[in-house]
């Protein structure tokens, strides 16, 4: 029986990247959107004319990433977050040619303290209440954490609203929503998994940095908030075990 996508040769791509790409493309081309379900395994292996291990390798990457999304019982689902948007990104920039997770720390490193800087030359007062509520909100979030009364996917909503409220005080929108659009590729729980975290003190520590970058937009120290931003974004990659995420999540393993 003839696939109705048949494989690359494999010296020109391997299969697992064959298939994320297939799958992304299909989002841009409209063919798969927003809330659609995946074929089931047995049959997208079939068509796709690769075997399973592959195939859910890039589904897990994919989920990863958010473009996906597994629900217990019913299947795999695109995202009901412009996965398109992501993975137009990800093959622009071929972010899977080398390590995913370096290169959206390397993006959020460039793109927030930037935003950050111009917070501080921005922002409004209104712009800093509602920064400093989805602070309160994200410290108590965290002491919430700590004593195992949060889990982590409700962390990273709050850090999420308070990045973006930054990213927000800088009243670009196209800065916003590609900061948006990064975060949303690389703010997984599976990331953030403590089989994947060297510091696991970095969750409460966010804390602190929060209040340093806060601290300088409220005054509008711009290269103050530029640097507390920086600083904040290569603590929380250093305190990541970047070389087993990479083995799990780019698809490395031997």
């Amino acid at each position: 029986m003839r696939r109705s996508d048949p494989m690359p040769p494999a010296e020109k791509q391997n299969i697992r990247e064959y298939v994320i790409q297939h799958i992304l493309e299909r989002i841009e081309r409209g063919e798969l959107k927003s809330g659609d379900k995946l074929t089931n395994e047995r049959e997208l292996s079939e068509r796709l004319g690769v075997s399973r291990v592959p195939l859910r390798e890039a589904i897990s990457a994919l989920s990863t990433l958010g473009i996906l999304e597994a629900r217990q019982g019913e299947g795999t689902f695109v995202s009901e977050y412009n996965p398109g948007a992501i993975g137009k990104i990800i093959r622009t920039y071929r972010l899977f040619d080398r390590s995913l997770i370096e290169e959206i720390f390397e993006a959020r490193v460039l793109l927030e303290a930037d935003a950050a800087r111009l917070a501080a030359v921005n922002r409004t007062d209104e712009d800093l209440s509602t920064i400093k509520e989805a602070m309160r909100r994200h410290e108590e979030t965290v002491r919430r954490y700590s004593e195992k009364e949060a889990d982590i996917a409700t962390v990273l909503e709050c850090d999420n609203e308070v990045h973006l409220g930054i990213a927000a005080a800088a009243h670009n929108n196209f800065f916003l929503q590609i900061i948006d659009t990064v975060r949303h590729a690389g703010q997984s729980r599976h990331i953030f998994a403590e089989k994947y975290t060297v510091n696991p003190l970095h969750i409460e520590e966010s804390v602190a940095y929060h209040g340093s970058i806060v601290s300088a937009i409220e005054q509008r120290d711009s290269e103050a908030a530029y640097q507390a931003m920086r600083e904040h974004i290569l603590h929380i990659r250093a305190a990541l075990d970047v070389d087993k995420l990479k083995e799990d999540f780019d698809g490395k393993r031997e």
